[in-house]
């Protein structure tokens, strides 16, 4: 569920700067030892079931493997459930433009939780999601599923594949709601993505790394420094504590969010340093 605004800007900034493409979402990881060979996959989590069903080569990935590895296995309803134990607030309403408030009555009356019980940065993490799901055609109507990840983990249930998630969403909006941001930070943002939303603007621009990802037309760029995002280097350097140890007793599928996966503290190149051989696999897909 959480996406943070970060992230997704990061993602845009991947897409549009690359001028060398790998071509690929998903990565064969061979272990020398065992001589096992698990899978890694790249997602973006905002992409409907019919474009993992139109990709052979996922499908038989994670059919050929003993361990699926996930973010998170926590379903909606546990973080629903976290945010609905919370006092309401009504500060935004000091801060938001009024028409904004006036539009987030009717938009967010039917929201699973209340807009007084969301933080800045939730608020504005949902307003985002919704625009690349309604404005850039990565869920098609068609599809009984919105999410990339949790599609591929209801797959693995229905084919007694053991689950193995690296941490909750639960930790994941805790982590994104003590970033500090206030509703005076998020003011303007928060007026730019209804503005979107409402009128159905720049998308352009802000599908871009949606219809790159489906195109598999991106630059994983291996030697940039991940300094500049401290969160997401922390979340690859904890997964690599503990990937490892199920990669030498199992056939593993990996499936993490596509910017897991770039730069020098990206889970491909942390395994490539440890000794694994990381292969980018040719895929084919209806969507492209």
């Amino acid at each position: 569920m959480v996406k943070s605004f970060i992230v997704q800007v990061a993602l845009i900034i991947l897409f549009s700067e690359s001028s060398f493409c790998q071509n690929t979402i998903l990565w064969s990881v061979k272990d020398t030892i065992s001589e096992k060979t698990s899978y890694l996959l790249g997602t973006y989590h905002q992409i409907g079931n019919s474009f993992v069903d139109s990709i052979p080569q996922i499908l038989k990935a994670l059919n050929s493997c003993e361990v699926a590895i996930f973010e998170s296995l926590d379903n909606g309803e546990n973080v629903r459930k976290l945010l609905n134990s919370r006092n309401e607030d009504s500060v935004y309403l000091e801060f938001l433009k009024k028409s904004d408030i006036e539009f987030l009555k009717t938009y967010a009356s039917a929201w699973s939780v209340p807009l007084r019980k969301l933080k800045p940065m939730e608020l504005l993490m949902k307003l985002q999601q919704d625009y690349f799901e309604t404005q850039c055609g990565s869920v098609k109507p068609s599809d009984t599923w919105s999410q990339f990840d949790n599609y591929l983990i209801y797959l693995a249930k229905t084919r007694d594949i053991s689950l193995i998630g690296l941490e909750s969403d639960s930790l994941q909006t805790v982590n994104i709601s003590n970033g500090g941001e206030t509703w005076k930070d998020v003011r303007k943002p928060i007026h730019k993505w209804i503005k979107n939303i409402h009128k159905s603007k720049h998308t352009d621009e802000y599908c871009r790394a949606v219809t790159r990802y489906m195109q598999f037309s991106f630059n994983y760029q291996f030697e940039q420094k991940c300094g500049e995002n401290p969160m997401l280097k922390g979340r690859n350097d904890k997964w690599m504590t503990v990937i490892p140890s199920y990669l030498e007793n199992n056939t593993c599928f990996i499936a993490v969010g596509l910017l897991h996966l770039y730069g020098d503290c990206g889970l491909i190149m942390q395994l490539r340093n440890s000794g694994y051989i990381v292969s980018e696999i040719e895929l084919t897909s209806k969507e492209k």
